[in-house]
């Protein structure tokens, strides 16, 4: 994938304001930020260990985001995928995100 992304799962996080303002102030270098809603899985320290580096596509919740006080310096997915795999998946097919809340991803179609 080209450019920094990330997917912010708000449903946890009701205060998007204060959700957005933190994203914001933690956001460096700038990233194209996705909102969505629709529920997540909490990732443990073992998630966190396995996939945590500054190089790669990692994910997780927007509540974990504020809980381990990270830093937006790679590309960031926060997703409600049960997996590593279905989360790059799933990346892989977004080409195209606006950084306002009405968000219409284009989706590759192509195999």
């Amino acid at each position: 994938m080209n450019g920094k992304l990330l997917i912010v799962d708000t449903s946890p996080y009701k205060n998007q304001d204060r959700l957005k303002s933190f994203i914001g102030s933690h956001n460096h270098p700038p990233l194209t930020i996705y909102f969505v809603g629709e529920g997540v899985i909490w990732l443990d320290d073992d998630y966190w260990d396995v996939i945590y580096n500054q190089d790669v596509v990692y994910y997780a919740n927007a509540m974990d985001a504020i809980q381990y006080n990270v830093n937006f310096q790679s590309d960031v997915i926060f997703s409600s995928e049960n997996t590593l795999e279905q989360l790059l998946g799933t990346a892989e097919k977004i080409i195209y995100l606006s950084h306002e809340d009405t968000i219409k991803p284009k989706i590759n179609t192509r195999s």
